[in-house]
């Protein structure tokens, strides 16, 4: 069952007597019992939130003023409707001197209550009230800021998530401002009843129950974000796990790439040479008898005696015994020049003979064309 409204109010001072207004009924405030306006308040107390339905009225009464120009205006007339600036230093001056008496901590319970001494509104102008705003306003900023990063890390839409990441530093603060509304209205109430007593010491009913209220409303939010830390989490340890194998996927497949490629390059340098060799022992049966002249002074090119590769080492054989031919009739066409240029300028010298005649020990050109191609093609060195 939604709560009653509360009683509202309009006071019209007369010179005489205070009337109080409600509901259309009205009675000097003399003749009310004591304490009525308080018995006249509701049990529970409005909601912080509460959806009201907003309306528009139209008097059918209506009265017309002249409003006179600013420059139709004496300078008295201005002085007294705005605020001038020697009074706007005067009120600086004592806001100051009560903060002064708020930060020591001196203020008498008679200065409390007399009329000149005044701290309602400048709770947040002390230090430790400007910094306590400060941590709340810096504190909400970074959690909507965070939560809402959060939801965009997640790819999630909950605005709900962050109106409780607000509420969470929203809520206290409203439940200092709902109090300190409390205190006024107590004040209020307490000068109009002429009622001797100090607000200060009485506390309104209604703000144990807003206080509970508040409290189940943090302890709710908490609640909230506990449970959808915990599906974070979950969805996190997930999402790791899924990587993690996509991970393992692709790196075994990028293995089984790479030893595929290996294989196919290893075929087809095979094959190459192969054919290279076929080609070449085609070429070289023209010069069958050139090559089996040079036979005796040649060592062995077979890779392997297996019966099985006979014919491919036949074919290599062929193939380096064509081109070590060639090599050797140049090397032999080059030492008949030179030995026909010694006969012609006479014996040779020390430089030239250790550089023209190589020398017994050391290995022949076509010996180290033959363990070169022997290295590349895969055969015994």
């Amino acid at each position: 069952m939604a709560a009653k409204p509360p009683v509202k109010f309009l006071f019209r001072r007369s010179e005489d007597n205070i009337y109080v207004q409600n509901e259309g009924a009205h009675a000097p405030i003399a003749d009310l019992p004591h304490n009525s306006l308080l018995l006249q308040q509701p049990k529970h107390p409005p909601p912080l939130h509460q959806q009201r339905r907003r309306k528009v009225r139209f008097d059918k009464t209506i009265h017309n003023r002249r409003i006179p120009h600013l420059n139709n205006m004496s300078q008295s007339l201005r002085e007294s409707i705005w605020i001038q600036p020697d009074e706007y230093l005067e009120i600086r001056q004592r806001c100051v001197a009560t903060l002064q008496i708020m930060a020591m901590g001196e203020a008498s319970i008679e200065l409390m209550e007399s009329e000149d001494f005044c701290p309602r509104g400048l709770e947040a102008k002390t230090r430790e009230g400007a910094l306590r705003r400060r941590e709340y306003k810096l504190d909400s900023i970074h959690a909507v800021l965070e939560e809402q990063q959060n939801l965009w890390n997640d790819e999630i839409e909950d605005d709900e998530a962050i109106m409780e990441a607000y509420q969470m530093f929203s809520v206290p603060c409203a439940e200092d401002a709902y109090e300190r509304g409390a205190w006024d209205e107590a004040a209020v109430q307490e000068y109009l009843l002429d009622d001797d007593c100090c607000y200060f010491k009485t506390e309104p009913l209604e703000t144990t129950a807003i206080r509970n209220g508040i409290v189940d409303k943090i302890t709710d939010v908490l609640f909230k974000q506990t449970q959808r830390a915990a599906l974070l989490k979950e969805i996190e340890d997930n999402f790791y796990e899924e990587s993690s194998i996509e991970r393992r996927r692709k790196h075994e497949e990028e293995q089984s790439y790479k030893a595929r490629s290996n294989s196919s390059l290893t075929m087809s340098l095979r094959e190459f040479f192969s054919k290279r060799c076929k080609s070449n022992a085609r070429h070289s049966k023209n010069d069958a008898t050139d090559a089996h002249r040079q036979e005796d002074d040649l060592p062995s090119l077979a890779w392997d005696e297996d019966s099985s590769n006979c014919s491919s080492a036949a074919m290599c054989d062929s193939n380096m015994e064509s081109f070590t031919s060639e090599l050797s009739d140049v090397f032999h066409s080059r030492t008949k020049r030179l030995s026909l240029l010694a006969e012609i300028e006479g014996p040779y010298s020390v430089e030239s003979s250790t550089v023209s005649k190589p020398s017994s020990t050391m290995p022949s050109i076509a010996d180290k064309v033959k363990c070169g191609l022997t290295h590349v093609l895969g055969g015994p060195e």
